[in-house]
C-alpha cells in the first residue's frame, strides 16, 4: 500500500508532503521467489521484492520542495529506499517488468534497502539534475525500523544527470552516479567506492537501455558490470516484451557471472496482468556443480 498525506495545498502538485509504503510479503511454499538465488548458487537476486518478511513499514518519509526554485529543488528525509530516488529508470519498477535485481537495480553499486537516510536533490537547468544522499549502509526492509543499529556506517552518493524534458525523465536520460560505502565491521564488509554510468531512451515503441558500473571493494556484487537490453509496447502499447544481458566480474574474485532475463507482460485487463518470465544464469558463482541455470516464472499483478 502507498500513500502520501498534505497538510496543505492538497491541490498543488508540487506541495510539501509525508509518503509511505507498507507491504506484505509471504511464502506460498517453502522457498519464496527471492530465496531461489540461494538454491542455485546464484550471486544476486532473481526476485526482488517476492520474499518472505511479513508486514514491513518500507517507506516513511517527509519530501519537501522549495518554493524558491518553483519545487524543482527538495529534500526527503526519514525511512527511504535509496533506490526510489538514485539510479532510477523506467525499468526501476520490478512489480511490472523485470524481476532480476541486476535490471531493476544495479548489483555494482550496494545500495541498502529501506533505511532511515536524506536526499537532496535540484535542477540546475532546464536539463541537468543533481542528487545527493547519504543513508544507514545496513537498511533493510525487515529491519524492525532499527536506527543506525550497527553504528554511522553510512552509504553515501551523488548523482548528476541529463533529461532532455522533465516530463519524460524516467524514459529518456544520462546519468553519472558516484558513490562510498563506510566498513561494515559487524557484517566483516571492507569499505567501497565507484561510479556508473546508465543511459535510457524511448524510441516510440522501443525503450534501449545499457549500464556500466566500476567500484573498488567487496560491498557491491560485482566490480565491473555492464548491462544492456530493451522494452518494446506490443499489441498496440497494451504489452511489454523485454529483454536483458548483464556481465559481471566478481568482487571477490570467484569469476565471470552471465544472467540474461526475457518477459512478456500480458494486459488481461487495464488493472491486470500477467507476466512470464524467463533468466538463464551462465556460471553462477557459488555453484561449483552446474555451469548454468535455467529459472520460469509467473506473476500476475493487480492494482485498484
Amino acid at each position: 500500500m502507498l500513500g502520501t498525506w498534505t497538510p496543505s495545498g492538497a491541490n498543488q502538485p508540487r506541495a510539501p508532503r509525508l509518503s509511505f509504503t507498507v507491504d506484505h510479503r509471504h511464502k506460498f511454499s517453502e522457498i519464496p521467489p527471492s530465496g531461489m538465488s540461494g538454491q542455485i548458487g546464484y550471486a544476486g537476486s532473481s526476485s526482488v521484492i517476492m520474499g518472505d518478511t511479513g508486514w514491513d513499514l518500507v517507506s516513511l518519509f517527509w519530501n519537501q520542495p522549495f518554493k524558491s526554485c518553483d519545487g524543482l529543488c527538495g529534500f526527503a528525509a526519514g525511512r527511504l529506499d535509496p533506490n526510489e530516488f538514485l539510479y532510477v529508470y523506467s525499468f526501476s519498477n520490478p512489480w511490472a517488468g523485470f524481476m532480476n535485481n541486476e535490471v531493476v537495480n544495479v548489483t555494482a553499486l550496494p545500495q541498502p534497502q529501506s533505511s532511515w537516510g536524506v536526499v537532496s536533490g535540484s535542477y540546475f537547468t532546464d536539463t541537468v539534475y543533481g542528487i545527493v544522499s547519504v543513508s544507514d549502509a545496513n537498511g533493510t526492509a525487515d529491519d524492525n525500523l532499527e536506527w543506525f543499529e550497527d553504528g554511522n556506517e553510512l552509504f553515501s552518493a551523488i548523482e548528476v544527470g541529463w533529461v532532455p524534458y522533465r516530463e519524460t525523465r524516467l524514459d529518456k536520460k544520462a546519468s553519472l552516479t558516484f558513490w562510498h560505502v563506510d566498513e561494515r565491521e559487524t557484517k566483516g564488509i571492507d569499505s567501497g567506492r565507484g561510479l556508473n554510468l546508465s543511459a535510457s531512451w524511448l524510441f516510440g515503441d522501443w525503450n534501449p537501455f545499457m549500464r556500466i558500473g566500476w567500484s573498488e571493494g567487496e560491498a557491491p556484487t560485482y566490480n565491473e558490470n555492464v548491462l544492456g537490453g530493451f522494452r518494446k509496447r506490443m499489441r498496440n502499447g497494451a504489452d511489454w516484451l523485454g529483454m536483458a544481458y548483464s556481465w559481471g566480474n566478481s568482487a571477490k574474485d570467484l569469476g565471470i557471472q552471465t544472467s540474461t532475463e526475457l518477459f512478456y507482460s500480458y494486459y488481461l485487463a487495464r488493472d491486470l496482468a500477467l507476466t512470464v518470465d524467463y533468466q538463464y544464469i551462465k556460471n553462477p558463482l557459488n555453484n561449483p556443480k552446474h555451469d548454468s541455470v535455467s529459472l520460469v516464472a509467473l506473476r500476475l499483478r493487480m492494482t485498484f
